[in-house]
This record gives C-alpha cells, structure tokens and sequence, in this order.
C-alpha cells in the first residue's frame, strides 16, 4: 500500500481495509477450490489402527484425579488467581505507560533460549507486548495450579505435566495468523499466498492418514550421495543387522578395530551424516578402522523378537563373525542409546559364559536408571501398554511415525510448532538439514522386543536391579558383574537419555574410567564434530555418588568430547599395523547397504 501525500487518516484506513479484505477474500476462494480438489482428487488413507498418543482414557483419568485435588485446595486456587489478576494489572500498567512513550517492562522475562518472540516488535509494539506478556502470565497461572494439585502418584504428575505443557505450547499467540506479525508481514507483502501456499502443506502432510509435519526436505539429501557417504562395504549379513566395513583413510591403522552398536530405534547414519559433520569420517581419518550395525526395519518376521534374540542372534552373532574375520582376540565397541542398553546386557552375558572379546567399551546416552527416564515415561503406565500391546500384536510391529511423533511432541515448541508456523502459516519449505533427515527417517518397532523394553526398563525400572528379572537367555542381566574398562558419555540436555538416567551406570559398574557431559541434547551434544569448536563437555576428577555432586565438581571444556573420548580410546587401540584391505570375495553390497533404504513409513 502506498500512502499519499493528500489522504487523511480515514481515507489511509479505509485503504488499508480495502486492501486486508481482497488479501483475505482470495486465501478463503482459493483454500476453498485446494480443499475441493483435495476431496476429489485424493484419495482419504484410513488411520484406523494408528496408535493414538494422546489416549483419551488416560487424559480423562489423569484430569479427573486432578480435579478431585484441585477441589480440595480452594484457598489456595484463590491465591492464586489473586496473584494472576495482579500480573494482568501490572501489565495493563506498564503498556499504559509504553502508549505514553515511556520505557515498558516485562512481568514475565522471556527465556533466551525462546526463539518464538525474537521478533522486536513484540516488545516495541504495544498490543504485541501486551499479548506476549499475558500469554506468559496465563502460562505461569497455568504451572502453578499443577504445583498445587500435589499427593499425586510421580506418574500421574508426570503425565500432568506433560499435558499442560503442550496446552500451553499450544496456545501461543505465534501459532496463529493474526497474532504473529511475521505472518502478519508476510501475508500483506506477498497478498496471501503464504496461507494459500501454507494450506496446500497442510494437506499434502495430512494425505498419508498418519499426520507428521515436514521437519526438513526429506528429497533434498540422499543416502550415500549427501549423507551416509563414507565409503565402506557390508560384509556380513542376518536378519536382525548388516555390517558395514569403513575403508581406511590412512596408511597404517590401530591394530584394535572398533564394533559399532547404534540404537535399534533409528537408522545407523546418525554417525554418519553430512562429512562435516560425520563421526565416521572422523574417527576413520584418526586411524580407527570401524564396523558399523546397521539393524533391519522390522517386519512380521521379527514380532515374536525379544532382547535375547537382538543380543544373541543379532549382536552376538556379528561379534563373533568380526572376531574371526579380522583374526582378532578381542577388540573395543561402542553402544549408543538403545543400543548401549544392548551392548550393556552382551557383556553381562559375555561375563557369565567367562568370555571376554572386548578389551574397553564406550556407552554413549545409554540410561540404566529408567526412574529418571523423563518426559518419556509419560507414555509408559499399565493401561496404555496393554493397549499398545494389543495395537502390535495385529501387525507385528508398531509403526515409525508413532516412534517420530512420541519424540517431537516432547519438544513441541521445536520439534512442532516451529515447522508448523514456518510450512503452514508462512508458506515455506523447511530447509534441508542432515540430523532433522535422520529423525524424520522413521524404522518401525518390533511387537514383542518393544513392548517388553518398555515395560522391564520403562515400567518397572528392572535394568539397574541386579537379578532384576531381564535375562539374556539364561544369564540375569546384572551390570555389577561388568568389569571392562568403560567410558561413558551423556549430553546435559538430553530429553530421550536424561543424562541423569545415565550417570548412574559409573556406579554399577566395577571399572567405569572416564564420564564426560556434553552441552546440548540427544543428538546434537553427541554428534559435535570438534572442527565446529561448539557447544562445551564437562569431566570431573573422579566420580562421586550422585550425579549432582559430579556436576557440582565437574570443569567446563570448550568445543567437542571426541578428542577427550579418541586420547582415552588410544590407550586399548593397540600399535599401529598396515591399514587393512577388504576382498571382493567379502563384499556384499556398497556402503550404507540395504537394510537403511527400507523407508518403514505406513
């Protein structure tokens, strides 16, 4: 709109009007005719069968008990509403001086880390500062009535929370369209196609049935062309895993090669993304000759699978493979996530047959106390997993994206309503991005292997329990027996692997050399490339009992944990040999192989 010289203010808003109503008459006539063609054109994928995160059963349970405490506190509710109504003034006070032209102050301080409001307008606009700041009142109003509800069971609490957190997420004046002026901005200079454009995303992502927001261009990078990429060949193969075989980089190698356990609950290629990113590619170019597991997607064959099937057939199966194919006595390994639970209940095992193939293991966010498991036990209680039981048992598997959207929903302000701004109200494609590729890359669950992890580790809290009741064929998985030199790494804010989920492992077992915490989370803390000299990791003289007393005496380090973890591992490689060759009579197929190629997406 270009304002003139001799227009009044009246006639500049009638303009403006004007202007916002053909703006919004052709996102409503051309959203109409997508939708229409939508209906008449697509056909509807039935997401019968899904399983509901969000299970209504438990949420009505969940708040009725709430509300039978909350009743019982009414003085206290009043305080607090007391408090809220005194918030709503001050605020109405400070916008009241700021219309003024005077210098107006938040009641509620933003957290830094909160990207949604980063905007200045909301805090130099006078209606986008009032709505920012009682969002925020309305949010804390919110969190302290659930501190008030107390005498309610950690689960129940837990779940609480949980869901006030993503009502809370939720409502947030940026997710929607007249209340976010980058929107706002955004719709006026390019006269709605953003929202035309925003509503076709939306219904291109809800086309499946099975409803996942686009988190990044998941056609923009492939496997083995833009991540995945360095070279290596599979050289053994069952139906639980491949093996992949980096190729060396340098002339002469540690004699010790290293077993790479990732978790069964994502693609392999987490260690191996963008080269620039990728710890392969870097521990390769250190001189470590490295054997990656890649797992097979599950499908019917593996529904009557337990832990004992995945350590012994699987793991177990390819460790001795790898023993003879590289005439090696024992050698060094790494489990990461779930797959440091696997390689934990291997060598619980190993110990008890008296064998002893590993000379030092490194556990990378791998928790053993699931008390402290965090915003995932929100989905483990009897009554939901006999529901999920019974959801498995029909297909043999649960489905990948009920694994993504169980993780994001923990990070909603990230993992959701970003995207969800970015795709549907500005109308934008999310960039391409290695890390939010492999998230997106989703593996389904085996039936059996995954509901009983939930409910030993989840549930009932088992793996740390000596004797607890998870066996490994006839071995009780005791990790007080594991006595192998270990390293053990977590990330601070990590919310798959709390990292106080995985202290305790120091503890259990007999010679646990080095812990080190690194900044960031679940992903992002663990896969730091130190060339990128980001983020921090801490270390500490010694271990101490609890994790807050190592964190209390831990020393913050710059930069990336991999030189910290390669100085410790140089110690087991062994001298260094001539770097070894692979024969054609071995290979099986290129690097990444083909087990990672099969989407699992329903």
């Amino acid at each position: 709109m270009s304002a003139q010289k001799n227009e009044s203010p009246l006639e500049l808003y009638q303009e403006m009007n004007r202007e916002w109503q053909e703006i919004w008459g052709k996102v409503l006539e051309k959203n109409q005719q997508t939708w229409l063609n939508f209906w008449q054109q697509k056909p509807q994928q039935s997401s019968k069968g899904v399983v509901t995160i969000f299970d209504p059963e438990v949420v009505q349970d969940t708040l009725t008990k709430v509300a039978t405490k909350l009743a019982e506190k009414p003085d206290q509710i009043i305080e607090l509403q007391k408090e809220h109504l005194r918030d709503i003034m001050a605020i109405v006070k400070e916008v009241s001086q700021q219309l003024r032209g005077q210098e107006a102050h938040p009641i509620i301080e933003l957290d830094p880390r909160d990207k949604r409001f980063k905007n200045e307008i909301w805090q130099k606009n006078p209606a986008f500062f009032f709505m920012q700041q009682v969002y925020l009142i309305n949010a804390k109003l919110l969190q302290n009535v659930i501190q008030q509800v107390g005498d309610l069971d950690p689960q129940t609490y837990g779940k609480l929370e949980f869901y006030t957190r993503q009502i809370i997420d939720a409502m947030s004046p940026t997710n929607f369209p007249l209340t976010n002026p980058d929107v706002i901005q955004e719709t006026y200079e390019s006269k709605g196609e953003n929202l035309i454009q925003g509503f076709k995303n939306f219904l291109k992502d809800s086309a499946t049935g099975s409803f996942n927001i686009k988190m990044t261009d998941m056609e923009a990078l492939q496997l083995g062309r833009d991540i995945a990429t360095t070279p290596g060949k599979v050289i053994y193969r069952n139906p639980y895993l491949e093996l992949i075989q980096y190729l060396p980089t340098t002339k002469t190698v540690y004699e010790k090669p290293i077993f790479i356990i990732p978790p069964w609950i994502n693609k392999f290629y987490v260690f191996d993304l963008k080269p620039e990113n990728s710890f392969v590619k870097w521990a390769v170019d250190q001189g470590f000759t490295l054997y990656m597991v890649s797992w097979a997607n599950p499908d019917k064959w593996h529904a009557d699978k337990t832990l004992s099937n995945y350590v012994l057939d699987g793991v177990n199966e390819a460790l001795n493979f790898l023993l003879k194919y590289t005439k090696q006595k024992s050698i060094n390994a790494i489990g990461y996530c779930t797959g440091g639970v696997l390689l934990n209940s291997l060598l619980t095992y190993l110990k008890a047959k008296k064998k002893k193939p590993f000379d030092a293991v490194t556990i990378i966010a791998a928790p053993i106390d699931f008390k402290e498991a965090g915003g995932l036990l929100v989905y483990v209680c009897e009554q939901q997993l006999k529901k999920l039981e019974a959801h498995v048992k029909k297909k043999g598997y649960l489905e990948g994206n009920a694994m993504v959207q169980s993780f994001n929903l923990l990070r909603s302000n990230d993992l959701i309503w970003s995207f969800y701004v970015n795709n549907y109200l500005m109308g934008k494609e999310p960039m391409p991005f290695d890390m939010l590729h492999w998230n997106g890359d989703a593996v389904r669950m085996p039936a059996t292997m995954h509901t009983q992890f939930l409910r030993d580790m989840y549930l009932d809290n088992k793996l740390i329990k000596p004797g607890g009741g998870i066996k490994v064929k006839d071995v009780p998985v005791d990790l007080t027996t594991i006595d192998l030199p270990m390293f053990i790494m977590a990330a601070l804010d990590d919310h798959i692997a709390p990292w106080k989920a995985v202290y305790p492992l120091t503890q259990a077992v007999k010679n646990a050399e080095k812990f080190v915490l690194s900044g960031s989370g679940h992903v992002a803390g663990v896969f730091n490339h130190p060339a990128k000299n980001k983020y921090y990791f801490m270390e500490a003289d010694k271990f101490y009992k609890t994790a807050e007393d190592w964190l209390d005496h831990a020393e913050k380090h710059t930069g990336s944990w991999w030189p910290s973890w390669k100085s410790w591992m140089e110690t087991y490689a062994g001298k260094q040999v001539p770097a070894p060759h692979i024969a054609e009579k071995d290979v099986i197929a290129e690097a990444p192989g083909d087990y990672v190629k099969d989407q699992g997406l329903e």
